[in-house]
């Protein structure tokens, strides 16, 4: 199966539920044209979609090495893509590196403590990543707790996904609280700058 530049640049701007339905090459055709594009940074790759995609580790280690000097992705959908804990941790080293990615959604794949664990340890000096989605893998309450530990040092983390894992409420609850007191601040900081700029107009 042949895809011409055009279509891939449509189906980058599709919603991560409208990924393509390829089979065989015609999806490794398409993972090494995603693979292409971020690694040359092009301007259209601002959002990679990849839901359903059966990504080799190889190739997602090619992904995650091209993605350490990208500054143009910005959003990362690797749901439904099989990734373990190795592949996990390949994007850890990602996320330690890279300074523009905004979102990284790694929904039901098969990732366990092991793999939250690296992704924690790498967001601990992250100052990008804003959301995480880890819904329906493998978590356990280990790997919860390193999530909740690392949210005591990480400034911009806002909302962590982790429904449909075997970690407990007590340790969800804490992350959503978390999260939330975060995204308040945020919006708080954003009221006073509000009006801070308001009554500046005002004295003008």
């Amino acid at each position: 199966m042949c895809i011409d530049l055009p279509l891939y640049n449509l189906l980058l701007q599709r919603t991560p539920t409208d990924y393509p339905n390829m089979k065989g090459y015609g999806q490794k055709r398409y993972i090494k044209k995603m693979i292409s594009l971020i690694d040359k940074n092009d301007p259209s790759a601002t959002e990679v979609v990849l839901n359903g995609f059966d990504i080799s580790d190889a190739k997602l280690a090619v992904m995650a090495m091209a993605l350490v000097n990208n500054t143009v992705v910005e959003k990362l959908h690797l749901d439904r893509t099989k990734i373990s804990d190795k592949g996990a941790s390949l994007l850890a080293y990602t996320l330690q590196q890279n300074v523009t990615l905004r979102l990284l959604s790694l929904n039901d794949n098969q990732i366990r403590s092991a793999g939250a664990e690296a992704l924690a340890t790498a967001l601990y000096d992250n100052e990008t990543l804003q959301t995480l989605r880890l819904a329906n893998n493998d978590i356990g309450s280990r790997g919860g707790k390193k999530l909740k530990k690392m949210l005591r040092y990480n400034e911009s983390i806002r909302e962590i996904i982790l429904d449909g894992n075997a970690i407990s409420l007590t340790i969800l609850d804490k992350i959503d609280d978390k999260c939330k007191m975060l995204t308040s601040i945020d919006q708080s900081i954003s009221t006073v700058s509000t009006t801070e700029i308001e009554w500046a107009d005002l004295s003008d």
